[in-house]
């Protein structure tokens, strides 16, 4: 049986994100295991693909990255899925996702189970909960981590894939959350507060959520800020959306 005691996972989808100029390997979830791995972490992505092409070049690519691959669950009867992302002169980008692909339909086997109870730390998202089944999976394994576990939810709206009860519900399980400016404001509107700054939203989360320690604000070129049990400090490095900025949470100094 793999050793999970060290193990960081990625949980939610995997797909191809398909540009203008071709494609490559996505999904939030996956890039935070990636990086992990990249920091020398042991690191998994929990998902689903399909029984097709475009799933067995995903395990592979995981694989030749050093990911471990043996949560990567395969579906005899929905495909691999894939985003349609197309990037606007204005600066924002559109994304098209393929509907009913097999990371729609995580199950949370005993196997799934066994690697949660033990893991170092978990990072899961909002967009693979757009459907009941995965959103219920998700749920049920990140119930499932040890009190030590390391519960990052990174809220990465895209529209219209998201309602206010999964982000309470997910925010509910967290020790960490990661936002942007733009989803600090539609937390702000959710939370009744619509004129709420970034800093103020954080504040509001931490005294609504007692479990969580850390909310992390991105905010591209400007860098990022966080709210760290109420003590707010400015962070100088230019995250921006990069995943690499929730695995430093993981890694020991």
């Amino acid at each position: 049986m793999p050793d999970n005691s060290s193990l960081v996972i990625g949980l939610g989808e995997l797909l191809w994100d398909c540009f203008p100029t071709g494609r490559l390997p996505g999904g939030a979830p996956a890039n935070v295991a990636f990086h992990a791995q990249q920091l020398g972490l042991p690191a998994a992505v929990a998902t689903r693909v399909g029984t097709d092409a475009l799933g067995e070049e995903l395990i592979a690519f995981l694989a030749s990255k050093g990911l471990r691959t043996d949560l990567v669950q395969r579906d005899p009867d929905h495909g691999t899925g894939t985003v349609t992302v197309s990037p606007r002169p204005n600066g924002h980008t559109d994304y098209v996702f393929l509907e009913n692909s097999a990371w729609d339909f995580l199950e949370a086997t005993a196997e799934w189970k066994a690697a949660f109870t033990h893991a170092r730390a978990v990072a899961f998202g909002t967009l693979a909960q757009r459907g009941p089944i995965s959103r219920g999976a998700i749920h049920s394994c990140v119930r499932a981590t040890g009190p030590e576990c390391l519960v990052v939810y990174d809220i990465n709206l895209r529209p219209p894939f998201y309602h206010a009860d999964w982000i309470w519900d997910s925010l509910a399980l967290a020790r960490i959350v990661k936002l942007n400016d733009d989803e600090s404001g539609i937390l702000a509107g959710m939370l009744a507060a619509p004129a709420a700054t970034p800093m103020e939203v954080a504040e509001l989360l931490l005294e609504r959520f007692p479990k969580l320690e850390l909310v992390c604000i991105t905010r591209g070129g400007n860098g990022a800020l966080g709210d760290f049990h109420r003590r707010c400090r400015r962070r100088g490095q230019h995250a921006g959306e990069n995943p690499r900025f929730i695995v430093i949470e993981f890694h020991d100094p």
